[in-house]
């Protein structure tokens, strides 16, 4: 059985994908062009007084007296100078502060994403937090707009690199003409603004979205080999979510609400495995707590709960978590540490490294760079090669795949192909993948959502196996 993959097949990979994914390019994605003409005028006018009434504000006066310039409400230095040099206010601790963004580097005075301006309980903030996203959502439109020929748009999905970015580092895909790949759905409002501009080709065909459960958790098994990793991944009764909201709330199994379990997962889990720790993903959470108003099952507010624990506030929770953090990768996922530890000294000595689906990184990387990409380039390899799989049989039943997003692929079809197409996706994931490569040492599944007939993008919802 032949378990190492060449860079050969990793040429044949990318050759397979490249074909079906300018088959993809070409099909589009239909726009529904009299929303976005209205949405966007809508947005306009709303942003519009909103802008005019922070003009008003105080604290805008303050800066246009002291300055002598207008102030841009859409500028992060401006701003920042303004909280961090001309108020004196405390620069909050956040992620970015941590980073080498493009913003700390411009900046260095204090951070201005969201997150900081919502610690600083501002009103005025809040306000040009909320005109910023309405601007983006009306941008996002505008763009789509641009760039839709006859109600579609053309995403150029693009494998090692695009026009603007010559170096996707991880062999993941890429995306340009828009960005199809950026339009996420973690920020609600936006998320719907946006998406409900995508529908289906036909009255009666629906938009079905098949994502990978778990897909870079899955594939890190194969890399690293945690047993305790793998027990999680294999055991449908195991939640790693809900352990660690347990573990960073101390709480008992039946007392984790949804809600909790989502900060788990969100909080904590996440951003440990990508490379954040307990400094940052401390205060994170504890906002989390305060923005979510988060209760246990019983009713009882999370916050007097961590009080009753001796957590009274933000400074214990956070040398808390930094116990809990040092528990989760030293004792539970001790195996994952190790791998981590000597597949960064490695690379310190080569230079480089293959990756499970026969692709060579090189080159200065940073170490999170270096843990991060074994795992998301072979993570999004197995959604490519199940893409080129389908990619025709499925087109052969006028069920078209018209995008990717690197764990997922959105298609357009018929109500009445689901589920058959369900099934068939199904099949190409969980059995003939593995097959293909049998360094998948972990279950592959996929999760359907899937829309109304003709209804947008937004409108999608679980698909109940048990219905089809």
């Amino acid at each position: 059985m032949k378990i190492e993959t060449t860079r050969t097949d990793a040429y044949q990979l990318f050759h397979s994908g490249v074909i079906a994914l300018s088959d993809v390019e070409k099909r589009g994605i239909r726009i529904d062009r009299p929303y976005c003409r209205k949405t966007i005028a809508h947005l306009s006018a709303r942003t519009g007084r909103m802008h005019q009434k922070l003009l008003q504000n105080e604290h805008v006066k303050r800066w246009q007296k002291k300055e002598g310039s207008a102030f841009k409400l859409a500028s992060n230095p401006q701003l920042a100078k303004y909280l961090y040099q001309d108020l004196g206010l405390k620069a909050p601790v956040t992620e970015e502060m941590e980073e080498e963004t493009e913003f700390k580097k411009n900046i260095q005075l204090g951070p201005v994403d969201e997150a900081a301006l919502r610690l600083h309980k501002m009103p005025w903030l809040m306000e040009i937090v909320k005109w910023r996203k309405l601007k983006h959502a009306a941008d996002q439109l505008d763009e789509i707009m641009r760039e839709q020929v006859g109600g579609f748009l053309h995403p150029m999905f693009s494998l090692g690199g695009s026009t603007k970015d010559s170096s996707v580092r991880s062999y993941r895909s890429s995306c340009e003409h828009i960005n199809f790949q950026n339009k996420s759905a973690r920020d609600r409002e936006m998320a719907e603004l946006v998406r409900r501009a995508f529908i289906p080709r036909k009255p009666t065909n629906v938009i079905l979205e098949a994502d990978f459960k778990g897909l870079e958790v899955g594939t890190s098994c194969c890399v690293h080999h945690d047993p305790n990793m793998i027990s999680y991944v294999k055991n449908p009764k195991k939640d790693m979510h809900r352990d660690q909201a347990m573990a960073c709330f101390l709480l008992a199994e039946d007392e984790v609400s949804k809600p909790i379990r989502h900060v788990g997962k969100n909080g904590f889990v996440f951003p440990e495995f990508y490379g954040s720790y307990w400094k940052n993903v401390a205060p994170a959470m504890w906002r989390m707590i305060e923005e979510m108003k988060l209760e246990l099952v019983s009713g009882k507010k999370l916050k007097a709960h961590l009080k009753e624990k001796g957590i009274p506030d933000l400074s214990r929770f956070t040398r808390h978590v930094k116990g809990v953090e040092y528990e989760f990768w030293n004792e539970l996922f001790n195996v994952y540490t190790e791998w981590k530890n000597e597949f960064w000294a490695t690379y310190l000595t080569r230079g480089y490294f293959d990756t499970l689906t026969g692709f060579r990184c090189s080159g200065v990387m940073k170490k999170n760079a270096v843990l991060n990409y074994p795992i998301q380039g072979p993570a999004f390899h197995c959604l490519l090669w199940c893409l080129t799989q389908l990619n025709q049989p499925m087109a052969r039943m006028k069920a078209l795949i018209v995008g990717q997003i690197h764990d997922s692929l959105l298609c357009d079809l018929p109500e009445s192909r689901v589920p058959v197409v369900v099934e068939m996706q199904r099949e190409t994931a969980s059995v003939k993948l593995p097959k293909h490569w049998p360094w998948i040492i972990v279950p592959m599944k996929l999760e359907w959502e899937v829309t109304p007939p003709g209804k947008p993008w937004w409108e999608k919802r679980e698909l109940v196996q048990e219905a089809l």
